[in-house]
């Protein structure tokens, strides 16, 4: 079945939303068109249809799920803008997405050509989180009020449209819960010309340590890390930037990949990646075994320590840690999180 909800987005910032059409396991939100540009001036859109943002402002937007989510969870979100990007002659965008605290991607975009020139339309750009090993998205409300954030670190965009759809998956109730926790990895947070994926990072760093955060007598099942940065190198043997790149990632002793895991450059339109890019996105490192017993080596009220390799000069500036856990036995689950594919 597939839910597309319309909302309309005023001036006033006030919210409407339109049923639309059923048909799967999907629910779309459309935001937009926006109002507030110039009523001689079109985006992607009419004459007025968009918002612009500059560096370090923020979108904010909300919708509520009615879906019954006693029987499904999230186990994609994709978020879709719409508008003209690289607004600010020769600055490209380091744009992020983030629903609910759960960043979806961030990304720097090509730098358009137009500049934003009215009656011009750079296109789409998609974010797009997946839950590691098919479990679900955590915070996620069902019946509440979910908060997508819109976030320009660099360079002005101007946006006339943006779709979030939502993919369910079936339960398997195993009464456990999620915990989600970004960190970073540079001590200093101020946005720079030179920040990677919206962070001033320190380049030696090659992990980081991290107290454990559950509550006491929970048995972690399995961890899913996720690094921000810039991967991408020209290796000093070869002329041109590479297409892919070998990584791995250990917690404390333990790879939590059996080998070197595969990062490929984007190629999405819109996407800039590469050796000239601030920002190649998210790379997720995930464990597909779940140990009822405990995941081997993790280390309970303690400190723990989360530490990569990455083939050639690379440069990570945060880092986002999902730990799948049974929580201790008088302590309700935060979200219900194993899932099972849809049979029909």
């Amino acid at each position: 079945m597939h839910l597309s909800v319309l909302v309309l987005l005023s001036a006033l910032c006030l919210l409407s939303a339109t049923v639309a059409t059923v048909e799967g396991e999907v629910q779309t939100f459309v935001f937009g068109p926006f109002l507030g540009g110039k009523s001689n001036c079109a985006l992607c859109g009419g004459p007025g249809q968009y918002r612009c943002l500059n560096p370090n402002q923020t979108l904010p937007l909300s919708f509520i799920d009615h879906s019954d989510l006693a029987y499904f969870a999230v186990s994609k979100v994709d978020v879709e803008l719409r508008g003209s990007f690289g607004c600010t002659q020769g600055v490209p965008n380091v744009i992020e997405v983030n629903l609910n605290g759960v960043v979806v991607n961030v990304l720097q975009t090509v730098p358009d050509q137009n500049a934003c020139a009215c009656n011009t339309c750079g296109g789409n750009l998609l974010f797009t989180t997946a839950p590691p090993s098919g479990l679900t998205l955590p915070n996620y409300n069902s019946n509440g009020i979910n908060n997508l954030e819109v976030l320009g670190y660099s360079g002005s965009f101007c946006l006339n449209t943006v779709e979030v759809t939502v993919t369910y998956a079936k339960i398997v109730p195993d009464g456990s819960a999620v915990m989600y926790n970004e960190y970073n990895v540079a001590s200093d947070n101020t946005v720079g010309p030179n920040a990677i994926c919206g962070r001033n990072p320190f380049t030696t760093y090659s992990g980081i340590g991290v107290n454990d955060p559950l509550p006491a007598g929970s048995v972690v099942q399995t961890i899913a890390v996720q690094l921000f940065g810039k991967f991408f190198s020209v290796p000093s043997f070869e002329t041109e930037c590479q297409q892919q790149i070998n990584g791995s990632l250990v917690v404390n002793d333990r790879a939590l990949t059996p080998e070197n895991q595969v990062y490929s450059r984007v190629v999405e339109a819109n996407v800039f990646g590469g050796c000239s890019s601030n920002c190649d996105g998210l790379w997720t490192f995930t464990n597909s075994q779940v140990y009822a017993n405990g995941f081997p080596g993790y280390g309970y009220g303690i400190t723990n320590t989360y530490s990569w390799k990455i083939a050639g000069p690379s440069v990570v500036s945060r880092v986002a840690v999902w730990l799948y856990y049974t929580p201790p036995a008088n302590v309700m689950p935060a979200v219900v999180h194993q899932l099972e594919a849809f049979s029909d």
